[in-house]
């Protein structure tokens, strides 16, 4: 019989805790190893070329690896999947901000229940997720009638398709998970988008919750 655990990443402390309550399964969200991507050796002014980035015993990868060996821990990951499932509609959804009025998918624009300014609307996303505070990156008294949803790590520069496709479709503001800096320039410069930010955990969790409770009636057992 499976007992399941699910939680946004399987920390050390995540697998204890399935372990402890014995759980033989643990479903996370992102990724269960740190990966590193490759430098040119001309970039590593210490390092030899040889050098294995995951050898150590003490390093974060070996650590849950261990755990879960130790411990019998099957662990699956569902990252897009979930996402597509719960993740990203629950997001806005928390807010009470429903109506589609641009874009689709991943693009989605919402038309607030009323305008407000984006201070009021920070507040209401803190005081909805349950955190004292959030980051505003822009002009708090700008007024906003219309939303981008860039829930998780989507408002990252990396990711920059979905927020410039979202201004593109009238989003005055985005209520976003994690950002970076550099994505909150871009958005600034371009028509003045503000950006509400969470947290990438805060921001997906809500939507992990409702998974639990599609597994707990999917398997009653």
């Amino acid at each position: 019989m499976l007992f399941r655990s699910v939680t946004w990443m399987a920390t050390p402390e995540a697998l204890r805790k399935a372990a402890e309550l014995g759980y033989n399964l643990v479903v996370c969200h992102e990724c269960f190893r740190f990966n590193e991507i490759p430098q040119p050796h001309i970039y590593r002014w210490t390092s030899p070329p040889a050098e294995k980035p995951y050898e150590r015993p003490d390093h974060p990868n070996q650590v849950r690896l261990r755990l879960t060996e130790q411990n019998n821990l099957v662990v699956v990951q569902i990252h897009y999947g979930l996402d597509r499932l719960c993740i990203f509609d629950d997001f806005m959804s928390h807010f009470g901000i429903t109506q589609v009025i641009a874009g689709g998918g991943y693009e989605k624009v919402y038309a607030l229940p009323a305008p407000q300014t984006a201070e009021a609307l920070a507040r209401h996303v803190a005081g909805k997720i349950g955190l004292d505070c959030v980051r505003v990156a822009g002009d708090g008294r700008k007024m906003i009638s219309r939303v981008g949803n860039l829930w998780g790590g989507v408002a990252l520069s990396s990711n920059r398709y979905w927020m410039r496709k979202q201004i593109e479709f009238g989003a005055e503001a985005m209520i976003c998970g994690e950002s970076d800096e550099y994505a909150e320039f871009f958005a600034q410069e371009y028509n003045g988008t503000v950006l509400i930010e969470t947290s990438h955990a805060v921001s997906e969790n809500i939507g992990l919750r409702r998974f639990v409770r599609m597994l707990k009636e999917a398997f009653p057992d």
